[in-house]
């Protein structure tokens, strides 16, 4: 099936990710499977079973600030819809929500967590374009994907601890929600991948194993399997504006450490020189 070689790219991902955020005394909590559903016009659509969730997150990636007083946990939610093709660009829509909660552990260990911040980041379907939209695109805002009780159930597993000894405070103001800033195409991996770089690597960084666990995250957000990486909008983007690959694995300065053999063999070379 062809859709088999996206399952297995998607639980790759979690051994991508465990060196730099556990070096941080973070801990990963990665939905093992996607469940596959079939939307109709050959269209299927593929959501995590559960949120990916990253507990005890510093807040930022300066070494001053990773302690237990600026504590954090980070939820990310999201789908991809696809299309039943032979031929790239398979991804017809998508979204992606992440939400950040200030996390203090009681002296009695209940875990509080509160919201400070949430934003969703969109893939407008190009078939049915609304105005005013741009078509990738990120706006504060609640994910309505991301329940209490799924959030006391993750901490509760990450935490071996029990659910009533969480709780969850969502009351706080979100940013200005109507407010819709363009952005390149952020979807689940590329969210990740973000969230990593900010708060996870820092400047000088000088842990080899953390740069090229850096570097490794980027080949696999650009990897031939990654059936997201480029899309039905971003084609159409493309022919628009004459513009390149619309991933943001080349935001990074890392990225020049890939060969331009690396990125062929990957699927991205042609993409990334105008050769397709």
């Amino acid at each position: 099936m062809i859709f088999g070689s996206f399952h297995r790219y998607w639980s790759e991902w979690e051994g991508k990710l465990d060196l730099p955020i556990t070096k941080c005394g973070a801990k990963l909590c990665f939905p093992k499977a996607l469940s596959q559903v079939a939307v109709g016009n050959g269209l299927i659509k593929f959501t995590p079973v559960t949120p990916i969730c990253i507990y005890k997150a510093p807040q930022k990636s300066a070494s001053r600030k990773r302690n237990g007083s600026h504590m954090q946990t980070i939820f990310i939610t999201g789908d991809f819809t696809l299309r039943d093709v032979e031929e790239p660009p398979y991804l017809v829509s998508a979204n992606c929500s992440i939400s950040f909660f200030d996390t203090k552990i009681e002296q009695d260990g209940c875990h509080v967590l509160q919201e400070r911040d949430a934003m969703h980041f969109d893939i407008e379907s190009c078939d049915q374009p609304r105005a005013f939209h741009p078509v990738f695109h990120v706006q504060h805002d609640r994910s309505n994907a991301l329940i209490d009780d799924d959030i006391k159930t993750l901490i509760a597993q990450v935490s071996r601890s029990e659910k009533n000894m969480i709780q969850v405070v969502r009351d706080g103001v979100i940013g200005v929600q109507h407010l819709r800033v363009p952005t390149p195409q952020m979807d689940i991996f590329s969210v990740l991948t973000m969230v990593v770089a900010d708060f996870f690597c820092k400047d000088g960084e000088k842990d080899e194993r953390v740069k090229q666990s850096f570097i490794s995250v980027l080949e696999q957000l650009g990897h031939q399997n990654n059936f997201a990486r480029h899309g039905v909008v971003a084609e159409e983007l493309r022919e628009r504006a004459e513009a390149t690959y619309f991933s943001p694995q080349f935001w990074y300065p890392e990225s020049k450490q890939q060969t331009r053999h690396d990125l062929h063999s990957a699927g991205v070379g042609c993409f990334a020189h105008g050769q397709c």
